[in-house]
């Protein structure tokens, strides 16, 4: 196997080699999630489901109370410089 550069600096980080597998598998055979004709709409079931689990899992690790929302927004560091609070 190819030596794995680390990044330690801004941007996409080292994901574990099982998660990159995964991936790997999802790419291949993509029915794991169900068959798309062309100009069908993609299956939100399996996104709504990874976003669901995120925003209960950032709640519980950080704590953050029911009357807060959570944001899922792309963008990175120089986002922050836009945003208002």
């Amino acid at each position: 196997m190819e030596k794995r550069v680390y990044n330690f600096s801004p941007g996409p980080a080292v994901l574990p080699f099982s998660v990159l597998q995964e991936a790997q598998r999802d790419l291949l055979a993509p029915a794991r999630h169900g068959h798309l004709d062309p100009g069908d709409q993609p299956p939100l079931e399996a996104f709504d489901k990874i976003i669901t689990e995120a925003e209960a899992n950032l709640r519980s690790l950080l704590k953050i109370p029911d009357n807060y929302r959570v944001l899922f927004m792309q963008g990175g560091a120089f986002l922050q410089f836009g945003m208002v609070p």
